[in-house]
């Protein structure tokens, strides 16, 4: 059988075979392996979103640095941890007492 030189198909009219898309293609993702894409999305966006600055390290992953020196890193399909802590927010202090001790009327001539 003979070739002709314009495409691979074989000269005595036999349709050429043609790999199926379907067979070559990955498979859709359904159920929890969905889920977790979306919740890891949804996770990384609000992490994104408060981070100052973002980096893309040698293997791969995302480094998120926040505001308050906490840096965040995700390798592509994992889930983020915590590479450093950071700084704790300072504490909201309660108004003192000798404000209110000071304006007491004994002290009012």
């Amino acid at each position: 059988m003979e070739l002709d030189s314009s495409s691979a198909a074989p000269v005595s009219g036999a349709p050429a075979p043609t790999a199926t898309p379907a067979a070559s293609a990955k498979p859709e993702k359904t159920g929890d392996a969905l889920t977790f894409e979306r919740s890891l999305a949804a996770e990384m966006a609000r992490i994104a979103s408060h981070a100052t600055k973002i980096e893309t390290l040698k293997n791969g992953a995302t480094l998120y640095t926040l505001a308050n020196g906490r840096e965040i890193e995700q390798a592509p399909g994992m889930r983020p941890y915590v590479v450093k802590p950071g700084t704790a927010p300072a504490a909201k202090t309660a108004p003192t007492t000798a404000s209110v001790r000071d304006a007491s009327p004994s002290t009012i001539d």
